[in-house]
């Protein structure tokens, strides 16, 4: 979520970036999860930045919804998402 979040927000700005996801798409750790899973947060504080949880959401978002506004968050802002790209590792380099 946090990539998604940082990514949308460095577009907003002009600044290109992509997401290696590990999986075949967005969200692929919550497809994983049990049907039942359920937001502990409300939707009003649950919510990325720029694209708010759909009102007619229940307060507490089961994972199926909160799957499906993953991926339309994804799409809204057009990011950058390569799939099976697991990071092995990562370096600093100037510049």
């Amino acid at each position: 979520m946090a990539g998604l979040a940082t990514a949308a927000m460095l577009s907003r700005e002009g600044i290109a970036s992509r997401i290696l996801e590990a999986g075949p798409g967005v969200g692929t750790s919550w497809d994983r999860y049990y049907d039942t899973l359920t937001l502990h947060t409300g939707r009003r504080i649950s919510g990325l930045p720029g694209f708010p949880l759909p009102r007619d959401y229940p307060v507490f978002v089961p994972r199926a919804s909160f799957l499906a506004y993953l991926r339309a968050y994804a799409r809204h802002f057009n990011l950058n998402i390569s799939p099976h790209q697991a990071v092995q590792r990562a370096t600093y380099a100037d510049g």
